[in-house]
């Protein structure tokens, strides 16, 4: 692996990792792509300098900004250990350019919510919608939900995995969530629990 370019690396880093989503290893390959000409240069030849003045051309969101950013982290930390293709990681120090827009949390109004509600057909879709209402759980997770994770005598629900991407268009429930702090046992309010012992 002494010469082996970063696309190069990428693929050996993501064809190892097992336990990462295929949407996860989507964002590893774009954040290379990101950088364009050094993607085909090897890993060992990438300085700081080189990373700093590829970031500083991105024309993309500020979000997908600080993603691609901690993803070329880890990948350079890994040519580190286990890999040994480097000793220092030219990433650690990159810095993007921060967003001076000031970020809102973007939220469906109550009453919006509720005409939402009412137009659904399907009871399971309700049921579905009220449950993220209510709990503020991610989609993916809400998707997952099995009767085995509602505890109705103590009013709490728990998160232990969830549906993801598994391949173009192709989605499965996985044991994992979208982070260690994604396992988690979530309250529920007397309606929600009502609502779902009805249906």
């Amino acid at each position: 692996l002494a010469n082996i370019s970063l696309a190069d690396f990428c693929k050996e880093f993501l064809a190892n990792k097992k336990s990462i989503t295929y949407g996860t290893k989507n964002v590893y390959t774009n954040a290379v792509k990101s950088l364009k000409s050094l993607a085909n240069k090897p890993v060992h030849t990438i300085t700081y300098l080189d990373l700093q003045k590829a970031v500083r051309e991105w024309n993309i969101a500020p979000g997908t900004q600080r993603e691609y950013r901690v993803k070329l982290r880890a990948l350079f930390k890994a040519a580190i250990k286990p890999y040994g293709i480097i000793t220092d990681n030219p990433m650690a120090d990159v810095e993007i350019e921060r967003s001076r827009k000031e970020k809102k949390n973007r939220t469906v109004p109550e009453d919006t919510m509720q005409e939402i509600l009412e137009s659904v057909n399907l009871r399971i879709t309700y049921i579905a919608l009220r449950i993220a209402q209510l709990t503020g759980m991610r989609r993916g997770e809400d998707l997952a939900l099995t009767w085995n994770d509602f505890d109705f005598t103590n009013l709490t629900v728990t998160v232990n995995k969830q549906v993801a991407l598994i391949g173009q268009r192709s989605y499965s429930v996985v044991a994992y969530t979208k982070s260690a702090n994604g396992f988690r046992e979530i309250p529920i309010p007397v309606v929600l629990a009502k609502e779902l012992k009805k249906y």
